[in-house]
């Protein structure tokens, strides 16, 4: 009965120390999957600090691109495609004819004006159109016009790029 209990016993303990080992290969295995997760962890933010630290570059780049163009644009002067509309002022005159000489006696006024640049005078059916690059308000331009050439027109809306004049045809 001795030896069966001894080999019992031996039997028990071989049970035993395979389980020790099967644990110990289990933590040994969950100890290295959490090396790796840690170690992904790492590699992902490693990689998300590069890619904001990129983009954070790009924009700079962007930025200072931009103003290299600026900067050379305006060595060059400016580009009619950079005009800003701000600078046009279009004065409609509606209900006149092409050869009207109080129509013709403006469009002289408005190019002798201080600070009209580059008038573009069209016709359309009744209606002439003058655009015409002027950096202030189109109030203070239709008021460089002297008030005896002004008495012609009846003023329809004016706004800060735009005037609408009707030509009277009493006078």
């Amino acid at each position: 009965m001795k030896t069966n209990a001894i080999k019992l016993f031996v039997l028990f303990s071989m049970f035993l120390n395979i389980g020790l080992l099967h644990s110990q290969e289990n933590t040994n295995s969950e100890t290295k999957g959490i090396k790796e997760i840690d170690n992904a962890n790492k590699t992902i933010e490693n990689a998300n600090t590069s890619i904001k630290n990129t983009n954070e570059s790009v924009k700079n780049t962007v930025d200072s691109s931009k103003e290299t163009i600026a900067t050379i644009g305006s060595l060059f002067g400016s580009n009619k495609k950079n005009k800003k509309k701000e600078d046009m002022v279009v004065i409609t005159v509606q209900q006149v004819n092409y050869d009207n000489t109080q129509l013709n006696s403006l469009y002289q006024n408005l190019i002798k004006s201080r600070g009209v640049k580059k008038p573009i005078k069209k016709f359309n059916n009744g209606t002439a159109s003058i655009t015409i690059n002027y950096k202030e308000t189109a109030d203070m331009l239709w008021q460089s016009i002297p008030a005896k050439e002004r008495e012609s027109f009846k003023m329809i809306e004016i706004s800060d790029h735009n005037i609408v004049v009707q030509f009277f045809e009493d006078n």
